[in-house]
């Protein structure tokens, strides 16, 4: 299953793990960076008022452990 992120009017899918959780998001021109609980969701920038599927998922990437 999956829950829905909604970001500048447009929908990204993300784990259900996700529900209720606070996302934070990088907004890129052409990609959307979703993150929760140590893992990363990326996704095809949307226009207003579309759906997306979540491209892939994986853990937290950062180059920091702070």
């Amino acid at each position: 299953g999956s829950a829905r992120v909604r970001l500048a009017g447009a929908r990204y899918s993300v784990p259900v793990a996700w529900a209720r959780c606070e996302v934070q998001a990088r907004v890129g021109v052409d990609e959307v960076e979703l993150r929760c609980q140590g893992a990363v969701v990326t996704a095809p920038r949307q226009p207003r008022g579309r759906s997306s599927d979540s491209r892939r998922t994986g853990p937290r990437s950062s180059g920091s452990n702070s």
